[in-house]
Formats: C-alpha cells, sequence, structure tokens
C-alpha cells in the first residue's frame, strides 16, 4: 500500500495542507513523483481539487471524488486551457456548463451520467460538441473512471493548430474500464502499442473506432 505524503510538501512546490491531503487521496492512482512538477496535468488537479474549486472542496472521503479529479486532470492533459469552447472564458453550446465551473461534473460539456451521478460517457468532438480543439495526451487517471461506457475523443477540427488532435499512447489504465462499450477516438495522433490488457479485460466493447491514427501496421 502507497505509503502516505509527509504533512510537510518539498520546497520545490509549495502547497497547502487541503493540497497534501488530495495528494494523499489519490496517492494510488497517481505517481507522487508528478506532483513536484507544477506544470504536469496532476499538480494542476490537485490545486484545483484543493484550493481552487469554485463547486467548493469536495470532501475527500466522498464516493465522487476520484470522478471530479480524474475528469479534471484529463482537462489539464488535453491543454483545456486552450479549448475552443466550454473552457473558463468560453461559451457553451446549449445547455451544457463550462469545464472548472461552479456546478456538478456531470453538467460540464461532453460528460453524461446516471441515475447516482457516476460518469457513464464522454463526447468531446461529435455533435453539439464538435470542433473543441483537443491536443495533448490521455492521462493514466482516466482509467479509473470504471463506470465509463462511451467515450468519443474525435479530432474534427481543420484548425492546423489543433489538427493533431490527441497524441501519445491509450494508457495501460483503460484496462480498468470494463464496463466500456464504445470508444471512438478517431482523427487524433495517438501512437503503437496498444494494450493487450486493454482489449483482453474489456469483453462489453462492442465498437471500437480508431483509424486515422498514427499506430503501427
Amino acid at each position: 500500500m502507497p505509503s502516505l505524503v509527509p504533512s510537510t510538501f518539498p520546497s520545490a512546490a509549495p502547497s497547502s495542507q487541503g493540497f497534501v491531503d488530495v495528494m494523499n487521496a489519490v496517492s494510488n492512482i497517481t505517481s507522487m513523483e508528478l506532483f513536484m512538477d507544477q506544470s504536469s496535468p496532476q499538480y494542476k488537479a490537485a490545486k484545483y481539487m484543493a484550493d481552487e474549486d469554485p463547486n467548493g472542496i469536495r470532501p475527500i472521503n466522498d464516493t465522487r471524488f476520484l470522478q471530479r479529479y480524474a475528469l479534471v486532470t484529463f482537462f489539464f492533459s488535453t491543454n483545456g486551457e486552450l479549448w475552443k469552447r466550454c473552457n473558463p472564458g468560453n461559451l457553451c453550446p446549449g445547455t451544457f456548463s463550462t469545464w472548472l465551473s461552479d456546478t456538478d461534473e456531470c453538467d460540464w460539456m461532453g460528460t453524461l451520467c446516471n441515475s447516482d451521478n457516476f460518469l457513464t460517457q464522454i463526447n468531446i468532438g461529435t455533435g453539439e460538441t464538435s470542433s473543441s480543439g483537443l491536443t495533448g495526451s490521455l492521462p493514466e487517471e482516466m482509467g479509473y473512471l470504471t463506470t465509463l461506457t462511451s467515450l468519443l475523443l474525435v479530432n474534427n477540427d481543420l484548425d492546423p493548430v489543433y489538427s493533431s488532435g490527441i497524441e501519445g499512447t491509450i494508457p495501460a489504465t483503460f484496462a480498468r474500464l470494463t464496463n466500456m462499450r464504445f470508444i471512438i477516438m478517431w482523427a487524433n495522433s495517438l501512437t503503437s502499442p496498444i494494450p493487450d490488457e486493454w482489449l483482453s479485460e474489456n469483453k462489453l466493447i462492442g465498437t471500437i473506432w480508431l483509424h486515422n491514427n498514427k499506430f503501427d501496421g
């Protein structure tokens, strides 16, 4: 079992006690080394959860604490500050709320939750959420959104600044997404390898669209 982070944090990344509490709470899904880098998505997400969340600081014993943390990490890992819509400062289509706003994460653009407010879908790039401008990479923390049944991250943006879409590999932690039925991530810049465990452990997947990426073979 991972050891807890000391109550004093190294001077390289000064932080509040709340930040340390968040690190302890997510120590089983995020490497502590990532919190030493203030530019990392994980550091930014923990800081948001500890000190900046306008929805109120969610108690770490809340059953949906990891859900909000994983989504905030996804936001920063895909350069959410540069999204073309529904990030802080930009408008959202329809009834969506902006990411990192004072609403529940189930109301953020492209998210859908079940009756218990656990996440079942992320859809950014199709329908009203098209041309959002996702870049960056997929964080390992997404593998802990275990109630997900649908993941749609589509790059249909012709703007050369955003045309590469999401880069890097599919995290091995995606093997934990055993409720997944649909995964569509075409027209990005994802690369090999595709984790063997991901496909072998996900028995319910019926639709996989990964074409127009940069996989080998």
